[in-house]
This record gives structure tokens, C-alpha cells and sequence, in this order.
């Protein structure tokens, strides 16, 4: 299917928050145990596991492959 941002919706406010940077094709989105942070997998090239907070910062790439289980 079309893959693309990773998005929060707020329900009180039913404001859509992107926390995925535009260039970035997110699949797999699951959030890590402790509720801060996003992990998915971004196919902008080769699959590669990404990282995110859940206010959009601190994007980072960390490691190469798809479908992280978080918890590894």
C-alpha cells in the first residue's frame, strides 16, 4: 500500500501532527515502551530503521533493515 508520514492525531484539538520529516517513506510505525518514541521503518532507498520523539525531534537512522520489534 502507499506508505508516507508517521502521524499523531489529537483528538481533543483533531489536529493531525506529523513526526516524520516530509522527505521521509515511514512504514511500520510502533512506538518503544516507554511512550517517547517512534520507531519505524523509512524505504527512502534501502530499508533503514529510524527513530523519532513523539514531538517530531530528534530524528535519527538506526540501523539498516525493517520491521524492528521493539524491545531488541
Amino acid at each position: 500500500g502507499m506508505g508516507g508520514a508517521a502521524f499523531l492525531y489529537e483528538l481533543k484539538s483533531k489536529r493531525r501532527v506529523d513526526v516524520t520529516p516530509a522527505n521521509v517513506f515511514a512504514q511500520d510505525a510502533e512506538w518503544s515502551r516507554d511512550t517517547i518514541q517512534i520507531f519505524f521503518t523509512n524505504h527512502e532507498k534501502a530499508p533503514v530503521i529510524c527513530r523519532v520523539f513523539w514531538d517530531g525531534s530528534g530524528y535519527k537512522r538506526v540501523r539498516a533493515g525493517s520491521a524492528l520489534v521493539v524491545g531488541e
